[in-house]
């Protein structure tokens, strides 16, 4: 098997087993996947007018590297930021 076909295998597997619920202004998304709990993995995703805000409520990360991790704000009309840095004379 080629891995074009299972990467793409693997993606449709994922669509499939995720899943939402919108609990008031946030869409609980839970993943296929575990923590060291046992529990599915969720994420929480707010979207306020042009920004989107992810958290994961502080369980996924915090019980891995003993501190809360937390994603920016992304501005959906600017997209992600490029971080690399340019050299210079170009």
């Amino acid at each position: 098997m080629e891995i074009k076909q299972l990467i793409d295998d693997y993606i449709h597997w994922l669509k499939k087993e995720i899943t939402f619920e919108k609990i008031e202004e946030y869409y609980e998304i839970t993943t296929p996947f575990l923590n060291s709990a046992n529990d599915f993995i969720q994420i929480y995703v707010r979207i306020d007018k042009d920004t989107i805000f992810f958290t994961d409520d502080k369980n996924t990360y915090t019980e891995k590297i003993g501190y809360t991790f937390f994603f920016h704000s992304i501005n959906k009309t600017q997209g992600v930021p490029n971080k690399r840095k340019q050299k210079k004379g170009r």
